[in-house]
């Protein structure tokens, strides 16, 4: 269980990083790619994909499941307040 736990966790991660690179990409109109990068919703959105894959790994539900229900807002919201208090720019 801690093996397939562990990849959960480094899979969320790497497609919470992913998806953000995309969006960030996708919306961005200028020649300067990184011009404007958010750090801060980019690290809370790797981070919390790879405690809600982990989290769903861990009761054995879908990712869907723990993102779309109260769990999802929690952790996202707590990783706001930790980054906020610990990581200031």
């Amino acid at each position: 269980m801690s093996e397939e736990l562990l990849m959960s966790v480094v899979g969320a991660a790497i497609v919470g990083g992913a998806y953000g690179i995309i969006s960030y990409a996708k919306n961005k109109k200028t020649d300067n790619l990184f011009r404007g990068f958010d750090k801060k919703k980019f690290f809370i959105s790797v981070a919390g994909s790879a405690i809600i894959g982990g989290i769903a790994t861990y009761q054995g539900v879908s990712t869907d499941v723990i993102a779309n229900g109260f769990i999802g807002p929690l952790v996202y919201q707590a990783l706001r307040k930790v980054y906020n208090t610990l990581l200031v720019d």
